[in-house]
């Protein structure tokens, strides 16, 4: 069991490193941003789930259930503003978010 725990951290850590590298590659996409982020999101709530698995502690498990709620809603919110916004103006790009203000 020691061994899965041993596997799956180095491979949420590639996870982590690689949507860094996808939010820095594709600045215009807000879509592959938004899902870069929840990517990142839900790596770091898998790493406190097995490290809680690890130490036999209840905390992380906790921890990690409030934070798939955290992020559930930031994914919904984020969704319904960028919708909103390709409905008004017909484009999703990030250059183009500067349009609504006011």
């Amino acid at each position: 069991m020691l061994y899965f725990y041993s596997l799956c951290l180095p491979i949420f850590s590639l996870i982590y490193v690689l949507s860094i590298f996808q939010i820095c590659l594709n600045r215009h996409n807000i879509l592959k941003i938004l899902m870069s982020f929840e990517l990142i999101l839900i790596t770091i709530i898998l790493d406190f789930a097995i490290t809680s698995l690890l130490f036999d502690d209840s905390l992380g498990l906790v921890m990690a259930l409030f934070f798939f709620l955290i992020a559930g809603s930031e994914t919904a919110i984020g969704l319904a503003i960028i919708f909103s916004f390709h409905k008004n103006i017909n484009r999703i790009d990030v250059e183009y978010f500067n349009e609504i203000k006011g």
